[in-house]
């Protein structure tokens, strides 16, 4: 008999989590079909889009003050596993996607993945968590991309050049790849642990959506909804600057600035393609990704 499976996207961060939880929502039928079950949030997160279903595993919660409020996020924390729970009564497997679960195990909250272990033990299902990565330097381009892109948080008005600096100041963690997935692979077994390449010529099809279904058991045929785009399109390096530029502005308002953004996203889309320039030398992309070679070659043998 095969066990109850949860399997949990961890990201990475600019892995095309987007488009892979678009598709798994507009294909939630689908998935039901086949014995998949893909919740809805329960909660709405500030900033954080309905179909990142488990965030509840990490999300902080605030009052109207701004304060953090911990009762109503262990609140939120059992009202989801709760939901798991329930859908385990009908479904062999339910899938939880989240990016930002990344970064949690590397600072915010470790013990995430031990406490769900403890929950999966318990209730009696397995878990399988999934991770894209991308290459360490194509990941700091495209983190601040994104911050710039949304100005969520204030390195959005820095330029590459500072967020560069300050990137390896502040979050070593999150690019040592080999650690993570060691963490990882104690809790949950490495047989459990799936890790794939941010890399068009190593998905199933060419298609990471493809990619993604596959390693969770289920291929993609006729009958799923295909997503007609990316849907969070990184900008181009000339509209990135300009909307750094644009976030700086105080007498624009967050309306305004996400009203351009949208535009600026638009023109983007023409170039984004064709643009093979970076916004860092070669040689500063080359001597950081070096810091990284010998433990990535160890994750590549050991993981993928």
């Amino acid at each position: 008999m095969k066990m109850k499976t949860l399997y949990l996207h961890i990201g990475t961060p600019k892995t095309a989590t987007s488009s892979i939880q678009k598709f798994l929502a507009e294909n939630w039928d689908v998935l039901q079909k086949h014995g998949y079950f893909f919740p809805e949030s329960t909660h709405i997160y500030p900033r954080v889009n309905a179909r990142r279903n488990a965030h509840f595993l990490s999300g902080r919660v605030r009052n109207g003050e701004g304060i953090r409020d911990k009762e109503k996020e262990k609140t939120y924390l059992e009202e989801g596993l709760q939901q798991v729970r329930d859908a385990f009564q009908n479904y062999d497997n339910v899938i939880l996607t989240d990016e930002s679960i990344w970064y949690c195990l590397c600072y915010l909250k470790k013990s995430l993945l031990c406490d769900l272990k403890k929950e999966a033990d318990k209730q009696g299902y397995q878990i399988k968590v999934i991770v894209y990565l991308r290459r360490q330097d194509k990941f700091l381009l495209s983190r601040w991309n994104q911050r710039v892109k949304q100005k969520s948080t204030s390195d959005a008005v820095l330029s590459c050049d500072e967020y560069f600096e300050l990137t390896q100041k502040k979050e070593k963690d999150i690019y040592q790849y080999g650690k993570i997935l060691d963490g990882i692979a104690e809790v949950i077994g490495k047989e459990n642990l799936i890790v794939r390449r941010f890399d068009v010529e190593s998905w199933r099809d060419g298609s990471i959506i493809h990619d993604f279904m596959h390693e969770i058991g289920i291929d993609v045929t006729p009958e799923f909804h295909e997503l007609e785009k990316n849907a969070n399109l990184s900008l181009d390096k000339n509209t990135t600057e300009i909307k750094r530029i644009l976030n700086q502005e105080e007498s624009f308002t967050m309306k305004e600035i996400s009203y351009m953004g949208k535009f600026l996203k638009k023109i983007s889309e023409n170039y984004i393609q064709k643009d093979h320039t970076e916004m860092l030398a070669k040689e500063e992309l080359q001597q950081f990704l070096e810091l990284y070679v010998k433990e990535n070659e160890r994750v590549a043998e050991e993981y993928i």
